[in-house]
């Protein structure tokens, strides 16, 4: 049996949930340990509630809103985790720090 993380920690809206849903039912019939690390736990309860596997609230910045009156065009994919966090050492090392503690924790690595 393999543990296998599946992570929801960018995007708004909760409609990355119902796939992984799936995903993990899939492999918790395969006979595999899934663990859902989520960016919300309690919007997309109702989709949750017979999982039969565990669900963790995942690390998430809560990133300060854009100044007013400045617009920013999201050029790729770089743009977006640099906007999530991940363009500042200090901001990306505490997110990193937080994903180890909880991989750690559950015995998934």
């Amino acid at each position: 049996m393999k543990t296998i993380l599946l992570a929801w920690e960018l995007g708004a809206g909760f409609g990355h949930v119902g796939p992984l849903v799936r995903l993990a039912q899939a492999l918790a019939s395969c006979g595999h340990r899934p663990v859902l690390a989520l960016r919300d736990v309690v919007a997309p309860r109702p989709l949750l509630a017979d999982a039969p596997f565990e669900v963790l609230q995942a690390p998430v910045w809560h990133r300060p809103a854009p100044p007013r009156g400045r617009s920013f065009a999201f050029a790729g994919y770089a743009d977006i985790l640099a906007t999530a966090g991940f363009a500042r050492e200090e901001e990306l090392a505490a997110l990193i720090a937080a994903w180890d503690a909880l991989i750690g924790e559950r015995g998934i690595a």
